[in-house]
């Protein structure tokens, strides 16, 4: 029998104004939200991709949104 994997979306609000992330965010927009990103794609590497389908969602405090984000199924839900 088969397996149903699991669409597990993460996603964080981030400080476009702090610290660790003002030098980039002040260079281009969205850029911040683009690190989180990889850096959860990073933590969470290690889920059984069988199991998981994994889509980060970050949004800065000032708006941008990480690039797959707009594609996400949990950000077209919530947009219709």
């Amino acid at each position: 029998m088969g397996h149903v994997a699991l669409t597990t979306p993460t996603w964080g609000i981030v400080s476009t104004l702090a610290d660790s992330y003002l030098h980039s965010t002040s260079q281009s927009a969205g850029s911040s939200a683009e690190t989180a990103s990889v850096r959860k794609e990073s933590k969470y590497s290690s889920l059984p991709p069988d199991y998981y389908i994994f889509q980060p969602v970050e949004i800065e405090t000032l708006a941008p949104l990480n690039a797959s984000a707009p594609n996400s199924r949990l950000i077209l839900h919530v947009a219709n």
